[in-house]
């Protein structure tokens, strides 16, 4: 099979390379691609919503992994998404800041 792991966390020595790595190491003769990770970029995660919103990976950026990995164009694939920011608290959070 194919395996994409999409993560909010850091690319190196994240979840996402973890779960790699367990699928390497026990199915790696069952696949047919290499595997892929979509993440942000292994940088410091920026605090200002108008960054994060070009920081976190959305369902485009998996969208097109997918596509590229099943052999299609990934500029083909369009995918509408919510105009809702990124990373802004629920209006319930008070704190601790």
């Amino acid at each position: 099979g194919r395996l994409v792991v999409a993560d909010t966390g850091t690319r190196t020595c994240g979840y996402a390379a973890e779960i790699l790595a367990s699928a390497c190491e026990e199915t790696f003769s069952s696949l047919k691609a290499a595997p892929r990770r979509v993440t942000p970029p292994d940088c410091p995660i920026p605090t200002s919503p108008h960054l994060a919103n070009h920081f976190y990976p959305r369902a485009l950026h998996v969208a097109r992994v997918v596509a590229e990995l099943m052999g299609r164009n990934p500029m083909d694939v369009m995918v509408v998404e919510p105009e809702a920011p990124l990373d802004v608290p629920h209006a319930s959070f008070t704190g601790p800041f």
